[in-house]
């Protein structure tokens, strides 16, 4: 612990005590590189009881800006890898800084896109959310749901590709996976149109060589403080990573980690309308409000696809599995989960929004209900949506109402 100067230096010694057990035990070092301190800190900050929440918060606030910033600066050892931006720690420091303060006042938290970086808002956020792309997928009449997103992604400082979805009548039957309609089930068009979009999504990643890519849909929806829900959930997934290396599908990895969600992992599920029962020893990390999260292997059971992010090397064996099936896409990304390793978080972290107006907005593969009228959209299972933000906003809060 002593090699640690500069550690020691600049804390208490309970303080110092207690961090560098953390170091020892994550890193097996005393003296961790600063982005390992910020980890350190706030592992610190949410799990030991007997230190005061305000000592820290106001200490680990000024403490890792000061360290940090130098040790970047004089060293640049918050960003080792050459292919992130050289500006990527500026966003690191503040993001880690409203993660303690989340944690620690769970019902304070800052909206995110308070802290984007100006000088290099598109490649620093493509690597805050550490998925060099978001695919959205949507009809290109659904003009309604895009025009949405796109304000609502700009206003969070998330860059979109889209990729126009295809409709069921307009694919020539030839192009019909092989036993489509062959079972029990008689499938619908629109079934068919879906199955087609979402495995030229996952194409557009092979095609393109994107190292791993988040794929939503274009009624997704998400809580604004959602930068802060994933690098939570990448601490999780990294320990499920661990915990399961004795299981087939699970294997030690024999070369650095390049993601922070880890490297052991084909598909996380992050937006799901229905999953298996969390088992008992899943990891769990605290949502807004008094909701926590579980993350756990998916190994089917799973339904709806707002949102899963894949890497390329499984953006083979995915599109593999898709090139024949009988029934709609997200039961059979449910079986591939059987067979891969994938990994799943509820309440989900991206949620299907339903719109204010008539209720036949709701779905583009059915017609829906032309009778009903929706007063105010509503995105189930988020807390704070980020489209409901977007609206109040810049949607003229109040120009309906009275």
């Amino acid at each position: 612990m002593a090699a640690c100067g500069w550690l020691g230096a600049l804390t208490g010694g309970n303080l110092r005590q207690r961090l560098c057990s953390v170091f020892l035990t994550r890193y097996h070092r005393a003296c961790p590189t600063p982005g390992q301190f910020l980890d350190g800190f706030i592992a610190t900050c949410t799990h030991d009881p007997t230190v005061s929440a305000v000592m820290l918060v106001i200490k680990g606030c000024f403490l890792a800006l000061c360290v940090t910033a130098a040790q970047a600066y004089s060293h640049h050892e918050i960003c080792p890898e050459e292919s992130r931006p050289p500006a990527c720690y500026f966003s690191e420091h503040y993001n880690i800084i409203n993660t303690v303060l989340c944690r620690t006042f769970r019902d304070k938290c800052f909206p995110w896109s308070m802290y984007r970086n100006p000088m290099f808002p598109s490649r620093t956020d493509r690597w805050i959310f550490q998925f060099e792309k978001i695919i959205a997928i949507g009809l290109p009449e659904r003009s309604d749901r895009r025009d949405t997103l796109t304000l609502t992604a700009t206003v969070n400082n998330i860059d979109l590709e889209w990729l126009d979805a295809v409709k069921g009548t307009e694919m020539h039957r030839k192009a019909w996976p092989a036993h489509w309609n062959t079972g029990k089930m008689n499938r619908t068009i629109a079934e068919l149109g879906n199955w087609k979009s979402h495995i030229n999504a996952v194409r557009r990643v092979i095609e393109a060589k994107y190292s791993s890519a988040l794929i939503i849909e274009d009624d997704a929806d998400w809580d604004v403080a959602l930068k802060d829900q994933l690098q939570m959930l990448a601490n999780r997934t990294r320990a499920l990573s661990n915990a399961g290396r004795n299981e087939s599908l699970w294997t030690t990895a024999t070369t650095p980690t390049h993601s922070p969600y880890g490297d052991e992992w084909d598909l996380l599920w992050l937006g799901n309308c229905a999953t298996p029962p969390a088992p008992a020893d899943a990891q769990t990390f605290p949502g807004e409000g008094d909701q926590d999260h579980y993350v756990f292997p998916a190994r089917g059971g799973m339904s709806c696809l707002y949102g899963y992010a894949i890497t390329y090397e499984s953006a083979k064996s995915l599109m593999g599995w898709l090139l024949d099936v009988d029934e709609p896409t997200d039961f059979a990304i449910s079986k591939y989960c059987n067979h891969f390793r994938c990994i799943a978080v509820w309440p989900q972290l991206i949620g299907e929004h339903k719109p204010m107006g008539p209720l036949r907005k709701d779905s583009s593969i059915k017609e829906g209900d032309d009778g009903g009228f929706r007063q105010k959209g509503q995105t189930s299972m988020i807390v704070h949506s980020a489209i409901l933000d977007m609206l109040d906003k810049y949607g003229h809060k109040g120009r309906w109402e009275g």
